[in-house]
């Protein structure tokens, strides 16, 4: 006699509305464990990839100029470098420029140029997402406890540097070169403290830099991710929180 067909036994398929149940409800407390923790990863990512993004395009920026001899005439020569651009509407994002204008200003002023100064699109773009900013400046709020707060870029600016050509060095920019020599000779760097100032003079040894303080974060600032761009070209991102 087959087995099916022994008395007390029966063929069985599929599940049983119980046991579906159970099936489901264990994917439901699965997904609930899980949720929680994607979105801010998710966040996070977006976060780093605009850090990314900046150190991408200072990378581009520095190999080009180290690539290549100071064009002719000095006084009129164009440099590689970088803006990060914070529109009037939209995402911020960073380009590759190449230009000697100051880069630290409106954004109108962050357009690309060919090699005979022609004005032409970015040389390369890279669109943050838009739940990203960068930040220049620090603050700490009083109140009932202290907090820091991370000034973000306005809109309609954008905060840049050059490179200068063979050394890969961050040309300082904070005001606009009267000569090729003079802008050679203006280093400084992007997100760190200022050098400090000389016992005898009082004074800086090196002007500094602005932005002091550089980085980007999400919107609500739960991730921030501090930048530095050295005077030797160099560039670091570290994680905040």
């Amino acid at each position: 006699m087959p087995e099916t067909d022994r008395p007390g036994l029966r063929a069985r398929a599929g599940f049983t509305a119980i046991e579906l149940m159970v099936v489901v409800s264990v994917i439901i407390m699965l997904v609930a464990m899980t949720v929680p923790s994607i979105f801010p990863a998710i966040r996070k990512g977006r976060v780093h990839d605009a850090a990314n993004a900046i150190l991408k395009v200072a990378s581009q920026a520095r190999q080009l100029a180290r690539s290549r001899t100071m064009p002719t005439p000095a006084s009129a020569a164009l440099f590689y470098g970088v803006a990060v651009v914070v529109p009037t509407t939209g995402a911020a994002y960073a380009v590759l420029i190449y230009d000697q204008s100051l880069p630290n200003g409106s954004a109108a002023g962050a357009v690309g140029r060919l090699a005979d100064g022609s004005t032409t699109n970015y040389l390369s773009k890279q669109t943050f997402n838009a739940n990203v900013m960068p930040f220049t400046n620090i603050m700490v709020n009083g109140g009932g406890g202290s907090k820091t707060i991370y000034g973000l870029q306005p809109r309609g600016t954008m905060v840049g540097w050059y490179y200068q050509y063979r050394t890969g060095f961050v040309l300082r920019n904070d005001q606009p070169p009267v000569s090729g020599n003079q802008i050679l000779a203006q280093l400084g760097s992007i997100g760190t403290l200022p050098v400090p100032a000389n016992p005898a003079t009082g004074a800086p040894a090196v002007a500094a830099y602005t932005p002091t303080t550089f980085g980007v974060c999400s919107l609500d600032q739960q991730y921030v991710v501090a930048m530095a761009i050295y005077s030797i070209g160099l560039a670091n991102a570290q994680d905040l929180f």
